[in-house]
């Protein structure tokens, strides 16, 4: 057996989310799709990053999962939450169950209510896949 460790980056740019906002795949951004249907192990990474030093709320991250690219869960696969430290990167990993086929980032929610106090955001799926040599 042989093993690949495998990034894959949801947004391809960090997206900044307004205060009080719910950006939303395919209207405020697009999200990449994460293969994951040959992964071993897995695990979900989100971040995100405050506009003021006040900032000091949570940002809620709610991802999708689907069998076969097309037809996507409805009600999210997994909904992450992170609370902001001013204006320090925070960071949040989660373990994930293996195998989904296909995970895609389903929208982010800035919580903070001042005006200016943005989220700026990232996710990443890691897994490691298995394969027979």
């Amino acid at each position: 057996m042989a093993y690949v460790n495998k990034v894959y980056k949801l947004l391809t740019q960090d997206l900044t989310v307004p205060a009080n906002t719910i950006y939303v795949d395919g209207t405020n951004f697009n999200s990449i799709l994460a293969l994951t249907e040959q992964a071993e192990a897995g695990a979900l990474v989100i971040e995100a990053t405050g506009g003021n030093s006040g900032c000091s709320k949570d940002v809620y991250f709610n991802f999708a999962s689907s069998i076969d690219e097309t037809n996507w869960d409805t009600v999210p696969y997994i909904t992450l939450q992170i609370t902001m430290s001013g204006t320090n990167k925070v960071r949040r990993t989660v373990n994930i169950s293996c195998p989904i086929k296909y995970l895609k980032l389903l929208s982010v929610q800035n919580t903070e209510t001042t005006a200016g106090y943005t989220a700026t955001v990232n996710a990443y799926v890691y897994v490691k896949e298995t394969y027979r040599v």
